[in-house]
């Protein structure tokens, strides 16, 4: 098999799997390691890919971003087991912030109906889907409406959430890069995820496998900033590993829940 042939199955394989390492490609093309490292450095020199920890990720274009509802579908099977974990930090009477995340609004399928709570959110469609709790306080954030995100996010926005305190705010991100922390691809985004996480008493980043040893445009949080990690199973140890050495707590959901 010719270099541009294999470079075309490692792309179709990275769209099937998300994260692949070098072991299983050297396995399956038959060659060597070297063979497969050189491979991944033209993949990710032409930004197709981004290397991670013996691996690699397909890179996201930042200027076509995926429509809500593709957001919501994507993954849905770790969003579901992620959201089955946070559910057990909720309790009655909790004051709680969530962000307009596509995982923030799939943990409000496992919310009890008789939960009784207060939640500010800058999302728009986890507003309107928590008005199906009648023992809920819904507290929408104003400001300017991303169209991409259904997102309230503004000066207007951020300083109406720093009126708030919270017991615990929930949020997900563009991407993370262990070192550095999480990424926005859009510059609004980065005030109101920092506010939101400031404003908890515990913050809780709510990430799925593909999310990991990335970057996007703009950083956002650092490490530090983050009590809990929720991931699924599919994210690599090594990454785990390096975010617990970074004092981060991190629950591992399990898929086959």
């Amino acid at each position: 098999m010719n270099k541009k042939d294999r470079h075309q199955q490692i792309i179709a394989m990275l769209k099937h799997n998300n994260y692949i390492s070098v072991a299983e490609l050297a396995e399956k093309f038959d060659t060597t390691v070297v063979t497969i490292r050189r491979d991944l450095d033209m993949l990710e020199h032409q930004k197709i890919i981004n290397r991670i920890h013996g691996g690699a990720v397909l890179q996201e274009t930042e200027h076509v971003l995926p429509t809500f509802t593709e957001r919501l579908r994507k993954n849905s099977q770790e969003k579901q087991a992620i959201a089955r974990e946070a559910i057990k930090l909720i309790h009655d009477e909790q004051i709680i912030c969530l962000d307009d995340s596509t995982s923030a609004l799939t943990l409000l399928n496992y919310f009890p109906f008789e939960l009784q709570a207060s939640i500010i959110t800058t999302g728009l469609k986890t507003a309107v889907e928590l008005c199906r709790f009648p023992n809920i306080e819904v507290i929408i954030v104003g400001g300017t409406i991303l169209h991409a995100t259904y997102t309230s996010s503004s000066v207007l926005a951020t300083s109406f959430i720093r009126q708030f305190n919270a017991d615990i705010s929930f949020l997900s991100t563009r991407a993370i890069n262990t070192a550095m922390g999480t990424y926005e691809s859009n510059i609004d985004l980065v005030e109101e995820k920092r506010t939101v996480s400031s404003i908890g008493r515990k913050t809780v980043l709510l990430a799925d496998n593909t999310k990991f040893e990335r970057r996007s445009m703009c950083q956002s949080l650092q490490m530090q900033d983050i009590d809990i990690l929720i991931t699924d199973s599919n994210t690599p140890s090594a990454i785990i590993k390096e975010i617990r050495r970074k004092g981060v707590e991190v629950i591992v959901a399990a898929l086959d829940a």
